[in-house]
């Protein structure tokens, strides 16, 4: 995945995302998934100024698959709560 952004004026931003799917995602469930993807970023990301989210959706190598898994393995590692016992 690789996020890049673009201040295009003083209270506008354009984040881009590019991502690596698996091959033979089907065109509904590829349009949930978008969907989500927005949601989620417009949840993580201020209010102010990102107003528009381009997804760049490629299918996947089986590097660039293995490289994903491990960053998002270890941004789960990094973000989980820590143990109260």
């Amino acid at each position: 995945m690789e996020i890049q952004t673009r201040q295009l004026a003083p209270n506008s931003v354009l984040l881009a995302v590019r991502l690596d799917l698996e091959p033979g995602l089907e065109s509904e469930r590829l349009e949930v998934l978008a969907g989500s993807i927005r949601r989620g970023l417009a949840a993580l990301l201020p209010p102010v100024g990102v107003n528009q989210t381009y997804l760049d959706i490629t299918d996947a190598t089986s590097a660039s698959r293995q490289s994903a898994k491990e960053a998002y393995d270890q941004l789960r590692e990094a973000t989980r709560p820590p143990d109260t016992d």
